[in-house]
């Protein structure tokens, strides 16, 4: 059987990230979908580039997607980054996934920070101002010494060359989950029915893998975690990144026929 993966990138970034993987999968057989979450894409920087970035939320990128998969004829693999992979736990609550591979997913409502990193990130942000009212372009060296930490300076500058402006409310929602009443960066764990792999770099900065460990237990039992040694935020690109594809693949394959 043809399988069909949904990649659904983080922020800052588009549908480009998953390239690698994507021409991999492909060649295996997969049909693989790398949608740009709305108003992002290859080289949007600028909050003046797309004005009504500011505007969106996490709703309205779940949203987004589960429009996406919705128009397939049948329920595909989930494979997501960051803010990718909350966005997957939201489409599996949503009965949308036949399996998720969740790679360092930023963490649903109700998951504290775990690592000085992590609170630094949300005290930089808090620093801007009324963040959440922006859209936010991309920084260099925030990028370089947070999640393209373990990238060569040459692969650095091409793949910051390429992010977008996010929006600072999808940003506010996700990161000070705490004071947003309306709760859009939850899931409904006990809503999602599939299996799930939750992988990290266990050097990362962006999401610590304590973090992700604290993601995989909310699941009971149906979500596996592995974390693997020297590697960072930016998976999918790191040098020997293809580890990652390889355990997760495996683990699809073992999962997938068991169904």
């Amino acid at each position: 059987m043809t399988e069909t993966a949904v990649m659904i990138h983080g922020g800052f970034c588009g549908g480009w990230y998953f390239e690698p993987w994507a021409e991999r999968l492909t060649a295996k057989g997969w049909t693989c979908l790398t949608p740009d979450l709305p108003l992002h894409g290859d080289g949007l920087k600028g909050a003046r580039t797309e004005p009504g970035l500011a505007d969106l939320g996490i709703a309205d990128y779940t949203a987004a997607m589960a429009d996406v998969v919705r128009g397939l004829d049948e329920a595909p693999v989930l494979i997501g980054h960051s803010l990718g992979g909350l966005i997957a736990q939201q489409l599996c609550a949503q009965g949308l996934a036949k399996a998720a591979v969740l790679l360092a997913p930023a963490s649903p409502w109700g998951i504290a920070p775990t690592s000085p990193y992590e609170i630094a990130a949300i005290t930089g942000l808090m620093s801007v101002g009324p963040f959440w009212t922006m859209s936010l372009d991309p920084v260099f060296e925030v990028a370089a010494d947070n999640s393209m930490d373990k990238l060569p300076p040459d692969r650095q500058r091409g793949y910051f060359d390429r992010l977008s402006a996010e929006s600072g409310k999808a940003m506010f929602q996700s990161m000070l989950w705490h004071l947003d009443l309306d709760r859009n960066a939850a899931v409904d764990a006990a809503s999602v029915d599939c299996p799930l792999l939750c992988l990290t770099g266990e050097a990362d900065k962006v999401v610590a893998p304590a973090t992700v460990q604290a993601v995989a237990a909310m699941y009971d039992g149906r979500a596996e975690y592995r974390g693997i040694p020297g590697f960072s935020h930016w998976i999918i690109g790191e040098p020997g990144w293809e580890v990652f594809a390889d355990t997760a693949e495996s683990w699809l394959d073992s999962t997938l026929s068991r169904q």
